[in-house]
């Protein structure tokens, strides 16, 4: 049953009941007929339909992006997606990837850059090598140096090449870039600074949770199932 809406208007000057006038309500122009009994300057009342309103459902906007910038992936502030590998304390989900990203991390590393380098937006994510062996050693050299040198020339430099957390987080920012992925739990996007550069405080202390969180990322949406 549809829902009335009681207003009332004065009958204008020079009109009497039973004959028709236009009242002007919420929704626009009605024509109402003057009751029986009411003259001019008496004031009555009438209903009218209330129109109802479609619930309008709840949306999200997908941030865009433009995938031809190199390095937009450090801009990024997270997107709406969920992981489908779960949190970076799943490593024992896939034990393959967890001995690699304890044992051997750089193969861990150069396999993620082909995952990213493949299927979608593949063209678009050129910085990619930068996770394969050469990239590997330009992180490589931030330990070197006395005095903690090395983090503080690579800092200054290269932040995202730096081995203290900040490689990590660019391979994390870059896959979450690929697939619109909101920060991953348990830190979600909380930072930490090093030389004016923000590092994902979960890639600072745990990077090889977080290195086998993206290698399970990537191999559930870029691998086909037998190959998982």
């Amino acid at each position: 049953m549809a829902q009335m809406r009681r207003l009332s208007v004065v009958v204008p000057p020079g009109m009497k009941e039973g004959q028709p006038m236009d009242v002007s309500t919420p929704d626009g122009i009605m024509e109402v007929v003057i009751p029986r009994g009411m003259s001019e300057g008496m004031r009555f009342h009438f209903q009218m339909p209330v129109e109802p309103v479609e619930p309008v459902a709840a949306h999200r906007s997908v941030p865009q992006f433009d995938y031809n910038t190199m390095g937009e992936w450090k801009r990024y502030q997270g997107g709406i997606n969920a992981w489908k590998a779960g949190s970076a304390c799943g490593c024992l989900n896939d034990v393959r990837s967890c001995c690699l990203g304890c044992c051997f991390p750089c193969v861990l590393y150069a396999e993620n850059a082909d995952l990213l380098q493949s299927g979608e937006h593949a063209e678009k994510f050129p910085d990619a090598a930068m996770f394969r062996c050469p990239g590997q050693f330009i992180a490589c050299l931030s330990h070197l140096g006395p005095f903690g040198l090395g983090y503080c020339l690579s800092a200054c430099l290269c932040p995202e090449y730096t081995c203290c957390g900040c490689y990590t987080t660019s391979m994390v920012k870059m896959t979450m870039l690929k697939y619109h992925l909101e920060f991953p739990v348990p830190c979600g996007g909380a930072e930490c600074l090093l030389g004016g550069s923000a590092c994902l405080c979960s890639a600072f202390f745990v990077p090889c949770c977080m290195l086998c969180l993206v290698h399970r990322e990537l191999k559930l949406r870029e691998q086909k199932p037998e190959q998982v």
